[in-house]
């Protein structure tokens, strides 16, 4: 019986770990070909400074990041833990690349096109529901 439960432990783990790791979107990749291009920003949203990871959920502390600072967005990634789903947000910050949590952002993402059109502000997902509802 602790063999099996072990083995089910194991599992479940590398499910959470599976799920992780395989919905990283790379926004050069994913993406289908479309007239307007944009860079995609966050802002940081917290009480004292946002921690950015080495890879999410649970990877090395790279660096800390400042309440109110902006930054871009290079991919991001859904993690599901349970039954919540959490998007990370691929960055690079003081020349070292790193994931933040959607909640340490203010839930917003800005869009600004590369062609000088008007800044686009979208809810991000699960900005106000954790269980991706």
């Amino acid at each position: 019986m602790g063999k099996v439960m072990f083995t089910l432990k194991i599992f479940a783990f590398l499910l959470v770990l599976a799920s992780c790791a395989t919905q990283e979107k790379d926004k050069s990749k994913s993406q289908p070909q479309v007239t307007t291009k944009y860079r995609e920003y966050v802002t940081i949203d917290k009480i004292g400074p946002a921690r950015v990871l080495s890879h999410p959920p649970d990877g090395q502390l790279i660096t800390r990041i400042p309440a109110s600072t902006r930054v871009e967005i290079l991919g991001k990634r859904d993690c599901r833990t349970g039954i919540a789903t959490q998007t990370w947000y691929k960055i690079k910050v003081d020349s070292k690349t790193g994931w933040i949590s959607q909640y340490v952002t203010t839930g917003n993402i800005i869009k600004e096109p590369l062609d000088g059109g008007p800044t686009v502000i979208e809810r991000a997902p699960y900005a106000d529901d954790p269980l991706g509802r």
